[in-house]
């Protein structure tokens, strides 16, 4: 797994840190042994997580009509509690017989980190055995443009 901060955590306000960080791992380790089974902060993160693997279906169709597709991506539009979700954007790619995803966060908190890296991996999981006959692990690569944290 390979960290970067892009723009390293700084204080925005009292109790607030935020950051970019980009996040490279190959998805062979399932995030549930780093992590365990964290519960999400919000309970309308489960429901959301249901919503985003039925939504993967758009990628996965994507890729059996082209697997050169730079369309296999779906958008996190989820009716949830906020305004703009935190997720943003899953995009799979398949290069050189490899499955990648890549994901965009608008925002993520530490204290949910757990729980979203296991909602990204179950989504790559979920594509992956879809079309595993004919791709192998590739990378996933998530960008998190606000890294934070608030007590």
């Amino acid at each position: 797994m390979e960290l970067r901060w892009i723009q390293p955590g700084k204080l925005i306000s009292e109790g607030v840190e935020e950051g970019i960080l980009e996040i490279d791992y190959l998805p062979g380790i399932p995030m549930e042994v780093l992590f365990g089974d964290p519960q999400p902060q919000d309970p309308k993160d489960a429901e959301e997580r249901d919503w985003l693997l039925l939504e993967s279906e758009k990628a996965i169709h994507e890729i059996y009509k082209d697997f050169n597709t730079r369309k296999a991506l779906f958008y996190d539009n989820y009716p949830g509690a906020l305004k703009t979700n935190c997720f943003s954007l899953f995009h799979f790619t398949v290069r050189d017989g490899r499955l990648n995803l890549f994901v965009y966060v608008r925002s993520m908190s530490m204290k949910n980190m757990g729980y979203d890296l296991i909602t990204i991996d179950k989504i790559y999981a979920k594509v992956l055995k879809k079309i595993n006959l004919k791709v192998e692990i590739g990378k996933i690569t998530i960008h998190i443009h606000c890294l934070h944290y608030i007590k």
